[in-house]
């Protein structure tokens, strides 16, 4: 291929993660001739979320997809509760439903969508990626020329109508878009644990876990697979020490960050997922409102109002951003006040299930896995 050579194409997105190709997906089920760059040769080969929940789920649900992804996961059954390493409670999950949360890697969860992506006749092209200069980008369509990773290959130049920027948290196309991305750093890391077991003897597929070490929640994502996400490597490795560990497959410490770009995009050119807002995966939402970005953003192209993706979707992370930013605060921070809120937390949780509390704790669970709005 020459530089004179080139695609011409409906929809330009940048990312080959669940919200790109979720937003494929939906662009070419209104009939547009969508192109997918991305700049890894070949998929992660590790899964950063693992959670979908119910309501994204059921809006995913006109792209052909969730019958695969619940057949492929695991229920949200119920939450196990340890204090100080001692079980103190189980509570039960609803009847399974099409509201029911799964537990599901990150690396099935693409596999499933690039799959249907490509049974709709979308292109996907890895090794390429999006290096336009630092506020470049005038948001209109035209032609782009994309990088090889491999600098002995010819670039890619592609004509596009609609460039989409779903490339993470560090994206170029943001960044050529000149948009501000404020918010601040979490001082400490989070850390995250995955593990084969033996056999998976838990009653329940999650279980949370309180002490002073931190808060660390153990997550069913396989027949004998485990994920363990906490607020410490030292309260990690105490839930994994109770386990019959057979391998451990993954473990990373990782800096968080809490930020939200000031604007969503401009004319042809748009953000969504974490190029637009991230926040530390407490709660387990980042993957989940990448992909109603993207159905958001499908959607308002097809009414060519990119306003109302903007009006409906940027309050909701901002909202979410803020909270997930305090609660971080609470879970994690190593200051004197953070720890006596933690130790109030131990101590009122301890209080609330001697005095029989655990109906109104099974309450809360339901209306969490049930009720928490798409995003």
């Amino acid at each position: 291929m020459t530089q004179t050579d080139g695609l011409d194409t409906d929809a330009l997105i940048i990312g080959a993660g669940p919200t790109g190709l979720t937003l494929g997906i939906a662009l070419l089920l209104q009939g547009r001739r969508v192109l997918v760059i991305d700049k890894h040769l070949s998929g992660l080969s590790y899964s950063r979320a693992i959670l979908i929940n119910g309501e994204t789920l059921q809006a995913l649900q006109p792209l052909g997809v969730c019958e695969r992804l619940r057949a492929s996961g695991q229920a949200v059954d119920g939450l196990q509760i340890h204090l100080n390493g001692d079980l103190r409670c189980t509570l039960r999950g609803a009847a399974p439903s099409a509201l029911s949360p799964i537990l599901l890697p990150q690396l099935h969860t693409e596999q499933i969508l690039l799959e249907r992506y490509l049974q709709l006749g979308g292109n996907l092209q890895r090794g390429y990626c999006y290096a336009e200069p630092e506020g470049s980008c005038t948001g209109t369509a035209g032609w782009v020329e994309l990088q090889a990773i491999d600098r002995s290959q010819p670039p890619l130049r592609v004509h596009y109508q609609w460039l989409f920027g779903c490339d993470g948290a560090h994206s170029a196309v943001r960044s050529a878009l000149g948009l501000a991305w404020r918010g601040r750093n979490q001082a400490e890391p989070a850390y995250a644990i995955d593990a084969d077991l033996q056999q998976w003897s838990a009653d329940t597929n999650a279980s949370l876990h309180i002490s002073a070490l931190g808060i660390a929640l153990a997550l069913r994502i396989g027949a004998h697979s485990v994920r363990i996400a906490g607020t410490t490597q030292a309260q990690c490795l105490a839930v994994l020490q109770g386990l019959p560990v057979q391998a451990i497959t993954w473990e990373s410490a990782f800096n968080i960050q809490f930020r939200t770009a000031v604007g969503y995009g401009v004319a042809r050119t748009w953000l969504a997922g974490d190029a637009a807002h991230v926040h530390s995966p407490i709660g387990g939402r980042g993957m989940n409102m990448g992909m109603c970005d993207a159905l958001a953003l499908a959607a308002a192209v097809a009414q060519q109002d990119l306003q109302a993706y903007v009006k409906q979707r940027k309050p909701v992370a901002a909202h979410w951003v803020g909270l997930n930013s305090r609660v971080s605060w609470v879970t994690m921070g190593q200051g004197p006040v953070s720890r006596m809120l933690r130790w109030l937390l131990r101590c009122g949780l301890r209080l609330l299930l001697l005095c029989g509390g655990q109906r109104l704790l099974q309450g809360l669970f339901l209306r969490v896995v049930r009720g928490a709005p798409p995003s």
